[in-house]
């Protein structure tokens, strides 16, 4: 007797279980204005946002560690970012260029893995909805054999920190 076996991991670039082994460097992302993505071994991804940035796409890794072909659907949440924000999902050409927007993956065998694209866009210079969160991107991947097999990974961004008014005293005025 043959028991099948459906479930998928997703996590960060070349890490689809998360668990920061293997160790992957820090990247940078594939924007105009890259910036530095730092994997965690905690199913994480962090990325530093500057004033001027207002895209980061993140890379991912999905895997399939069932026993037979599957496709995973994707779908995304996101938590603390600022009005107007987007968050799109797209395959990785076999160039390493972005493809098409998607919402699942191809068709995976057993331990066959898929890189895609996270992508952010939110206005530049923006904060977080509260200045002590971090915004929040998290993917989930759902199986198409069994819909009861899901895992998550997370995409955070460090907006950079607003400063209201003029912090430096004028010379002759009130410190």
């Amino acid at each position: 007797t043959v028991t099948r076996k459906d479930n998928g991991v997703i996590g960060p670039k070349t890490d689809p279980d998360g668990n920061g082994n293997p160790t992957t460097p820090a990247y940078p992302s594939k924007d105009t204005t890259p910036v530095t993505i730092t994997p965690g071994n905690n199913d994480t991804q962090v990325a530093n946002a500057t004033t001027t940035t207002d895209v980061v796409t993140f890379t991912i890794t999905v895997q399939n560690t069932g026993n037979r072909t599957d496709t995973v659907t994707i779908t995304n949440s996101q938590q603390d970012f600022p009005t107007g924000t987007v968050v799109k999902i797209y395959e990785v050409n076999p160039d390493g260029s972005k493809g098409p927007e998607i919402t699942k993956s191809k068709p995976l065998a057993p331990n066959d893995n898929q890189d895609i694209y996270v992508e952010v866009t939110f206005p530049a210079g923006s904060a977080p909805t509260s200045p002590d969160k971090t915004p929040t991107v998290t993917v989930t991947i759902t199986s198409q054999n069994d819909p009861t097999k899901t895992d998550i990974t997370k995409d955070l961004i460090t907006l950079p920190k607003v400063s209201f008014g003029d912090p430096t005293p004028t010379p002759g005025g009130d410190p």
